[in-house]
């Protein structure tokens, strides 16, 4: 039969490096979840709606970063210059990783896209997807015009 005093200081042993092995991965976890960069959206972003027998419609999506202490991280306008509209209220932009909801219930009118970034990685230069009102769907590329 084993001696119990000689098995309880490896156990204890062994609990300590287990929870200092587990600290120490919380706190790499941590320090990279931090080193993310937060994707910079702010700014206008313009792209071509090119619908079935229509002519190319331009959008232009203003992104502006929401005020300190506010839930939501960005706002933003839409104007369609050759409609004469401008300041088009948009409901709310989520951004899920990578990938980017803008609504705009007053138009009955959503863009989902992805996030596109420049070779090193570090900016957005595009916002590409798909633009869906009203049940239908048109690809719309936005590019950053600032």
């Amino acid at each position: 039969m084993p001696d119990p005093t000689k098995i309880l200081p490896a156990t204890s042993a062994r609990l300590k490096i287990n929870g200092l092995l587990t600290a120490f991965m919380a706190m790499l976890w941590l320090t990279l979840a931090q080193a993310q960069p937060v994707p910079q959206l702010t700014g206008t972003w313009r792209g071509s709606l090119i619908a079935a027998q229509m002519d190319p419609l331009e959008v232009v999506l203003h992104i502006q970063s929401s005020p300190t202490g506010s839930t939501a991280g960005y706002s933003a306008t839409l104007d369609i210059p050759a409609q004469f509209r401008s300041g088009l209220p948009v409901a709310s932009i989520s951004l899920n990783g990578n990938n980017l909801l803008v609504s705009m219930p007053a138009l009955d009118a959503e863009f989902y896209g992805s996030l596109v970034f420049d070779e090193q990685g570090s900016h957005v230069i595009a916002l590409n997807g798909d633009w869906s009102q009203s049940g239908e769907y048109v690809p719309l590329r936005l590019q950053r015009s600032n």
